[in-house]
């Protein structure tokens, strides 16, 4: 069975490298070790665990237990008995079309999930686990638990054929990892991505991403400045910056970013 996992594995660790650098889960809870052993123990003294796919019986039954502000960063999962939206929800209230790239890469032990907001709004995901990585990196943006700031924003046209590439591209390197989601708005559709440069690697000891959406690309880091705000920000804040600039030169988007971009800090 834990082979059924596919790349959701490598969300989930990237979750909890994050959770680690965002002091939400101690240093030593990781490696997680999800042992065939325990799975079968687990499903067999859950009676419900025959409905949940294989990430969630992970994420909800193992991870949550380790994970401060748990209730905060996994959202309810189906069945569990809190009212409102911004729950997890499988694709049974959403049917995908066939020729749709989330049905396309569907795996039912790590299915396409939707976080309803509202009546009217909610976000559409490619897997469970690409939903938790997500939203642990969204709500953290608005925690005062650790330092983490907007560092820099800029704009291409949403048509750019160099924007369109990094919404896009596989990005499964070591340099780089994304999640990418859809905001579906009142029938309007708008396709968003998190592009992390910092953060997922087991040596990693800080958390930078760009935000991608509408043609926007906003620059985050966890990174301590290194030098006065009078200085540039490839002086204040090495390590990300150099990341930064080593992805969008990839894709040609260096310049109007970071050298055409609004300083925010």
């Amino acid at each position: 069975m834990l082979e059924q996992g596919g790349s959701g594995w490598r969300n989930i660790a990237v979750f909890l490298r994050l959770a680690v650098i965002y002091r939400l889960m101690a240093p030593e809870a990781v490696p997680l070790v999800v042992s065939a052993r325990w799975m079968a123990a687990h499903l067999r003294t859950k009676p419900a665990a025959e409905d949940l796919s294989l990430m969630e019986v992970v994420s909800f039954s193992l991870i949550r237990r380790r994970l401060s502000l748990s209730r905060e960063i996994l959202p309810p999962a189906k069945g569990e008995g809190m009212g409102g939206g911004d729950r997890v929800q499988h694709d049974d209230d959403y049917r995908l079309q066939r020729d749709d790239p989330y049905e396309v890469g569907y795996n039912r032990h790590d299915p396409a999930v939707h976080l309803r907001m509202d009546d009217t709004r909610f976000y559409l995901f490619p897997s469970l686990s690409a939903a938790l990585v997500w939203r642990l990196v969204r709500r953290l943006a608005a925690c005062d638990c650790l330092e983490h700031r907007m560092v820099l924003r800029g704009r291409v046209d949403v048509s750019d054929d160099r924007y369109l590439s990094l919404m896009s591209d596989g990005l499964t390197g070591q340099d780089v990892f994304a999640v990418g989601c859809r905001l579906h708005d009142s029938g309007s559709v708008t396709y968003q991505r998190v592009v992390m440069v910092s953060g997922f690697r087991p040596d990693d000891t800080i958390a930078a991403y760009m935000k991608l959406y509408c043609g926007n690309l906003k620059l985050y880091t966890t990174e301590r400045c290194a030098a006065s705000a009078s200085c540039p920000l490839d002086e204040r804040l090495p390590t990300s910056m150099g990341l930064f600039r080593r992805v969008l030169g990839r894709f040609g988007l260096e310049k109007e970013v970071i050298d055409g971009g609004r300083v925010t800090v």
